[in-house]
This record gives C-alpha cells, structure tokens and sequence, in this order.
C-alpha cells in the first residue's frame, strides 16, 4: 500500500473513531440526566408520601380520641355554655404543633357548629350540606371520611376535611368531629422541591382519582379527575403502591418523568413530576458543545479526504494536516471534564489526560506509572482482575469504582469502558466521571425518606418495609416475629412544663435505651410523637416460646425506660448548663405474627390496640393482642 494511502487509511480511522468518541460521551451523560431524573423524582414523591401519612395519621388519632372523651350531654345547644371552656381548651391543645391544620370542630345532629378551635376567631357554620356529613350521617358503618376538596366558609381557602361520627350507646347519630387540613401548606411544602421550571406536585385521591392539591396551581380546578387513560391510574389499578413512568401530560402536553407514590391505610397517592425539557437542558449545552467540536473536527478530515484524493502532489501538506488533527484530538482529550485514561490489558496507566489527573490529585506524569490497583480500595480492587478480563473480551462495560484521591480521602467514580487495539496491541479505553457528590447527595436523601431526624431510628417507611420483610422471612423459615407499639406515659406533662427542646432530650435517650435492649437484626423505628415500634425478627417456631422471648424484651424495655431519665441542658456562654430529672413509663402492646398471613396494617393496628389495652389497665404495662 502506498504511502498516500496508508495516510488516507489513517485519517479515515482517526475520524470515525472521534464520531464513536463523540457520540459516547453524549449518549452516556443523555442516559445519566434521565436517571438522575428518576431517582429525584422517586426520592421526592417518598418524602411527600411520608410528610402526608402523618398529617393524615396525626388527625385520625386525634379524632378518635376527641370521639371517645366528648361526653353525649355535651352535644346539645343548651349545654354549649356549660361545656364551651371545656372542650373549646381540649381542641386547641390538639392544635398545638400542627401547623397542617386550619382547626378542630364539632357539630350536632343538625349540622350546627358547637365547638371550635381558635373559638374566638372562628364563624359559626353549619355543614348539613357537605358530602362527609351526609355520608357519616346516613352511613352508621362509616368510621373515618375524607372530604371531596372544599372552600372553607372560615378561611376562605382550599380545604380537605377529615371528620368521624359520634353515636350514643343505642346507634342514634349524635355529632360529627372534623379537622380541616390547610392544603396552602402542603402547596408551600410543594414549592420548596427543586423540580424544575416545568416540574409538578399533586396530591390525588385514590378512589376517584380526583385532584386533592397541586402546585404550581394551574388551572385552579378542584376535584378534577384524571383522565381513564392515565398511566398512574393503571399502575393503581394493578396493585402498585409505587411507580415512575414517563408520559405527556394531557393538561399541558409536556412530557415528564412522574414517580407516584400511594399511601397505606388512607385514599391519597402523591405525583411528582420532572419536565423531560428540564433534566436534559444542561445535557442540550453540553451537546451542542461537544457536536460542534466534533463537527469542525470531522469537517476538517473530510476536507483532506477530499484534497488528498484530487492532489497527490500535496502529499507533503496532508501530512502535515493529519498531525494538526491529531493534535486536535489530543487537546480534545486534554480538555474533556470526564477523565480519559488509556490501560494496559494488566491494568497499567499508559495515558491520562488532565481531567482524570485533577480527579486525584496527582499530575499526569505521577499517574502513568502507576497501575490502577495503585488506586483502587479495598472493595473495587477485589473485582479488578474480572473485570479487564470481561472488558478484553469485548464487553462494553459499565460499572461503578471507588479510588483513593492522593489526600487520602474516597472519591466514588462511574466508568464506562471497551477494549481498543493499537498496533496490534489489545488495550483498554476508560472514561471516568466523579459522582462523590451525588453519592452523598444520595445518601442525605435516603436519611430523609426512611430515617427520623431526631433520633436517627427507622421511620414508618422503613418500618413497613423491613415488616414486609419479617413476614416473608418467616414464611420460608416458619419462625415468628413480634411487633412491639410503645407509648411513653407522662410525656406530654414534660412537654408542657419544660417546652419541647427537653422533650426531644428524652426522646432521644429512651430511643438509645429501647435500641440497647434489642439484637442488631432487629428493627427499633420512631411512629411518630412519643411512640416507638419494636419488630422481633428470627423467633422461635414454637409459639409459646416465641412469646415468652417477645415477653422478656418488652420487659426489659418497661424496666429501663422506667429508671429516671437525666437530662442536660445546654447553658449560655455565662449561665452553667441545668439538669433537668424525670420519671418515665411505658405503655406496651406486642403482637406474635407467622409468616404473611395478614397484611402488614392489620399487624399494626393489632399492636397499636394492644398498647392501648395495656394504658387503660393502669400504664406501665405489657399486653399482648389475642
């Protein structure tokens, strides 16, 4: 082959091995923006999920306890003046801390208003007229109802009603008890996520898919359903509690990645929504960017294509542009922001550019005599050998490391990788891309969805989880487990005296103490207020010595929660810290479960009652259910 081809033959290889360049590195960053996108998504429609269920949770608990204490004397306009004080003072402590809530009322068999939260700056209403009284009214078996979305006659403002009937010993409709949650703040809690310019946030009601809130608002319409051929209501329809679909809008025809997320126990799912256009605008730069480079690049090989095939005098001066070429592909590998290093097939570094260099914190120089189990940890250096030998076999590879920076501190890495060969020789071409900041980005979001804030315990997202878990686990293995609902007794007196500064003191501590009484394999989670759950994994199969296991537990735990609590509060700068002292118990409801028999609600429930059983028997005792 003569020497003009040869250069031809060179030339040609060089420009399609750009465009593959090329267009790798932007497929790879089109396909990280789309699950970067995803994984948002997914992580924000869990902690609304979470937020939600207990709003929702607090307001049914504190209707069945108003439901329960409210004496029937009081449900009668002539005995407002005896009782006004009373439980008007007994509903704005229920309000204490609830910021969700427009307020707490109650009302007669007539739909009249008798007593209210806030009394003072409350009109006096009457609600015969609103679907949730009708229903509780002329439906005994109703036990908790969720309004379609209304305009309050007090605020003025969207609300979602929450109401509970009463009826005296003989059935006969006394009253009903309604809190009124302020959709304005989960539209503030809304606006806070960082969903893009196009992004969007809904609550909906499972039953009749109607739209409970959304931000930005939109068409302002209430109660709006979706339409049938929804992608969500086909996900809810097949049994999902969760899922993340990408669809066009049929309200504004944009497309977006959607993550749903539908709540236990109560008919409300919530929607986020990332705008296609959003997650890739950066990526549309970086492309335009990286295209127009490879453009002028490829255009300039062409262009001595072309002049080589039409002057073979100007052999000398192709020459000359093919090394111009190379050298702009060099500085193009010089100057891409994702590392670039070429390996030997044992793993050594024959070439870097800078970018992989400043990664590590090492010059290019330093690193081409290293190897890359120089630079590997522990964990990736254990499958180092497996994968160059997948890679020189011809696997395009994609798979995550982590390195150590010459600080000595980790830095985590995504690589995408394939063999290449160069006179005659099989190497390996590696792309690597730092994500130490989206790992820990990651990781801050997980704590987030499935941890408590205050005592860094499992929450009840994670709780239902690893139930789930236990159940199938015991199913296989036909060991028991045990569900443990505690509820400190005397807590809210601690609260009320010394604020709720002291209050997550104690929480805190109890939490280490139950934690300190359980196996690592067992799970200890925060329900929420000054309530703790317990789950027991790997019991006995026998059930009597399963339940004398579960009862030795919880009454270790009664025992060490019942030794006086210490707490220290921190002093200023001139004031000595104070201790402030307090005697605790505990209120214990345990329930056995084998395998997945029953749903992981019923199993909750069955504690929760349980631990009610035990309150109502003096305090500081253990029940168990059944």
């Amino acid at each position: 082959m003569s020497q003009r081809r040869k250069l031809l033959a060179a030339i040609g290889v060089g420009a399609l091995a750009a465009l593959w360049i090329l267009a790798y590195l932007i497929w790879v960053d089109y396909q990280q923006a789309m699950h970067s996108a995803q994984i948002r998504s997914r992580d924000y429609a869990a902690i609304l999920e979470t937020r939600l269920d207990a709003t929702l949770r607090r307001a049914d608990a504190d209707l069945r306890l108003l439901a329960g204490s409210i004496p029937v004397a009081a449900l009668h306009k002539q005995a407002v003046g005896r009782y006004a004080d009373t439980l008007n003072t007994e509903l704005d402590a229920h309000m204490v801390d609830f910021p969700e809530l427009a307020g707490l009322r109650i009302f007669d068999s007539a739909g009249d208003q008798l007593y209210s939260s806030g009394r003072a700056h409350t009109l006096i209403s009457n609600v015969v007229d609103r679907d949730y009284f009708i229903r509780l009214r002329d439906h005994p078996g109703e036990e908790l109802v969720f309004s379609s979305v209304n305009i309050s006659r007090t605020t003025g403002r969207p609300t979602l009603v929450a109401a509970k009937g009463l009826r005296d010993v003989d059935g006969v409709f006394r009253s009903i008890v309604i809190a009124s949650v302020e959709l304005e703040y989960f539209q503030k809690l809304f606006k806070s996520l960082d969903v893009g310019p196009n992004g969007v946030v809904s609550i909906y009601r499972v039953d009749d898919f109607t739209r409970v809130v959304r931000w930005p608002v939109g068409d302002g319409k209430l109660n709006t359903p979706l339409p049938l051929d929804n992608p969500s209501r086909a996900a809810l329809a097949m049994g999902q509690r969760t899922a993340t679909q990408e669809y066009t809008s049929a309200a504004d025809g944009v497309v977006r990645v959607y993550s749903l997320h539908a709540l236990h126990g109560y008919p409300f799912y919530v929607t986020t929504g990332i705008a296609r256009q959003d997650a890739l605008a950066d990526w549309r730069a970086r492309s335009l960017e990286v295209g127009l480079a490879g453009v002028l690049t490829i255009g300039l090989l062409a262009g001595m294509l072309f002049r080589l095939w039409r002057v073979q005098q100007e052999q000398t001066r192709s020459l000359l542009a093919q090394a111009e070429s190379e050298e702009r592909l060099r500085a193009l590998f010089e100057r891409a922001t994702d590392g670039i290093v070429i390996v030997s097939e044992h793993g050594k570094l024959l070439s870097v550019n800078e970018a992989f260099a400043r990664m590590h914190g090492y010059t290019s120089s330093e690193l081409v005599s290293m190897d890359l189990q120089d630079l590997d940890t522990p964990e990736s250096l254990e499958g180092l050998p497996l994968r160059l030998r997948r890679i020189l076999d011809g696997e395009l590879l994609n798979f995550e490391v982590q390195h150590y920076h010459r600080d000595g501190r980790v830095i985590a890495l995504e690589v995408s990788s394939s063999m290449i060969v160069s006179q005659g020789e099989r190497l390996i071409q590696a792309f690597y891309r730092d994500i130490t900041q989206r790992k820990v980005t990651e990781e801050l979001v997980r704590q987030m969805a499935y941890y408590d804030p205050l005592t860094k315990l499992a929450n009840r997202v994670l709780l239902r989880d690893r139930l789930i878990q236990s159940m199938r686990v015991g199913k296989r293995s036909g060991g028991y487990g045990a569900l443990m609902f505690l509820d400190l007794d005397n807590f809210k007196p601690l609260n009320d005296h010394h604020g709720h500064s002291v209050g997550d003191l104690l929480l805190v501590e109890a939490a280490k103490r139950i934690t300190n009484c359980v196996r690592q394999i067992d799970t200890v989670a925060r329900f929420g207020g000054d309530e703790f759950v317990v789950l027991l994994d790997y019991l006995p199969t026998h059930l009597a010595q399963a339940r004398h296991q579960a009862e030795l537990v919880a009454e270790k735990i009664r025992t060490v929660l019942a030794e006086p609590f210490v707490l220290q509060l921190g002093g200023a700068a001139s004031e000595p810290a104070q201790e402030v002292a307090h005697q605790c118990s505990v209120s214990v409801g345990v329930v056995l479960f084998l395998g997945s028999t029953y749903s992981e609600e019923d199993i909750l429930e069955w504690a929760d009652a349980a631990m009610y059983q035990a309150k109502q028997s003096g305090r500081n005792a253990v029940r168990f259910h059944g």
